[in-house]
């Protein structure tokens, strides 16, 4: 097998998961949150600010897992 087929990083469908759904909420809740200044909604900017900053430490949660299997040498996932 060469270092071509390899994968940069180990990671499990959860963590991937976490991280496409997460980046789809990000976006989500940044526009839903710039459409409540805009009319001026400000509770529901607040909202969308909090759920912002929960799928940011979902994601860098993610991503943390995935950089210790890497440390680990865990191979449970990839082309090994």
């Amino acid at each position: 097998m060469t270092r071509r087929e390899k994968p940069a990083v180990p990671s499990t469908p959860r963590d991937v998961v976490h991280i496409r759904i997460g980046s789809f909420f990000l976006l989500f809740a940044a526009a839903v949150g710039v459409l409540g200044v805009v009319a001026h909604i400000y509770w529901l900017t607040i909202v969308m600010a909090v759920v912002a900053v929960v799928t940011i430490i979902d994601i860098w949660l993610a991503v943390h897992r995935q950089s210790a299997r890497e440390q680990e040498g865990d191979g449970s996932a990839g082309l090994e």
